[in-house]
């Protein structure tokens, strides 16, 4: 679905019976037959919700697949619960262009100072290029800040409440069904399972956060540099592209291609740790606007993280709990570039493993040659 600005700060869509037909192809439109054709764009598997939840072999050994192999994979979500996913996620960005469009000093009234929740301007973490910041502000709308009695949230939720809320609770339900199949799979049982670190209760980092990647930003600021995500999954709803993965097979940045009735699934560095490194947790990358013809970007990820006190070890054997190597993971997002280098929290060590990988292919078609 296109959806189109208008010549104002205000964000307009067409007139309901319009979207109506606009929503029609967009549920219809079938594009995965053709991204993954596109030079450059990066091949990644399909898994159809519906068929996950109905215990589709075809389905569950794709998931299971997709985690192993790429840590990258598109989600079908159009066959459940009527698209309402999809549906809202059109209203969603209806909402975000003009809180976006608002005067800086008015954004920065529901700056907390924290990583946690609020409004986070642009130039807060570090940009693509050495020394450089990101190109990207957002609002974090955590779990925990959503359930304090009055929220301590931008008005943007406060005033759409009812619509977020549903939001997150679907994406929360969408990744639940994601651990719980990954866990049947490996046939985890009670406490050993994926889910049993992410029940719904307990405190945790699991947010929703909105992002606006403006077409220009000031001092240079743009894009994001590469990382891996801190928690178990990612959800990434985009109607633009931007979005790129390390090929650990060619080296090679490719583009992830928005699809329509898709959201993007990445796995994070927590559930690669739970899964003792089983699964794949790919280097990623946010790249800048330079199209004429593109507006700025709107994305919306909802990121579940495990509870707080759930243990896990790192790429380096160290113990830790989550909200541990949350925290730790944030402050190397802010920090330059020269001192990311220096650590392997960025990418969750998945270079280096990469690296290895490499190595131990390379001896191995040495030896058989020999």
């Amino acid at each position: 679905m296109t959806i189109r600005f208008s010549s104002h700060s205000r964000f307009r869509l067409a007139p309901r019976a319009g979207l109506t037909v606009i929503y029609r192809r967009y549920l219809n439109h079938d594009a995965t037959k053709h991204t993954s054709a596109i030079p450059g764009s990066a091949r990644l598997k399909t898994v159809d919700l519906s068929g996950l939840r109905s215990r589709e072999l075809s389905e569950t050994g794709a998931l299971l697949r997709a985690c192993e192999e790429d840590g990258f994979f598109y989600l079908d979500i159009r066959r459940v619960n009527n698209a309402q996913m999809i549906k809202d996620w059109m209203l969603i960005q209806s909402l975000m262009q003009p809180w976006f469009a608002r005067p800086f000093h008015d954004k920065m009234r529901y700056h907390c100072g924290t990583f946690l929740h609020g409004y986070t301007p642009v130039g807060t973490y570090a940009g693509l290029l050495e020394n450089s910041k990101d190109g990207n502000e957002s609002i974090k709308i955590t779990d925990v800040a959503r359930r304090v009695d009055p929220p301590i949230l931008p008005d943007l939720y406060l005033e759409n409440r009812a619509l977020l809320d549903r939001f997150m609770d679907g994406c929360r339900d969408i990744t639940i069904s994601l651990l719980s199949s990954l866990s049947d799979s490996l046939d985890l049982r009670e406490s050993s399972r994926f889910e049993q670190s992410h029940r719904s209760y307990m405190p945790a980092n699991t947010c929703l956060n909105l992002f606006n990647y403006p077409k220009s930003t000031r001092g240079g600021q743009f894009g994001q540099n590469k990382h891996t995500d801190n928690g178990s999954l990612t959800l990434l709803f985009a109607n633009q592209q931007g979005l790129e993965i390390l090929s650990p097979r060619t080296s090679s940045w490719d583009r992830v291609l928005p699809r329509d009735g898709h959201v993007v699934v990445n796995v994070g560095d927590t559930l690669r740790f739970l899964s003792g490194n089983r699964f794949h947790s790919s280097i990623h990358r946010a790249a800048p606007i330079f199209e004429p013809s593109q507006q700025g970007r709107l994305v919306a990820g909802f990121f579940l993280r495990a509870e707080d006190h759930c243990m896990i070890e790192d790429n380096e054997g160290s113990k830790m709990t989550a909200r541990q190597w949350h925290d730790h993971k944030y402050d190397i997002y802010k920090s330059l570039h020269s001192i990311q280098r220096t650590s392997t929290v960025l990418t969750g060590g998945m270079e280096e493993h990469i690296d290895n990988a490499k190595r131990s292919q390379s001896a191995a078609i040495e030896t058989r040659e020999g």
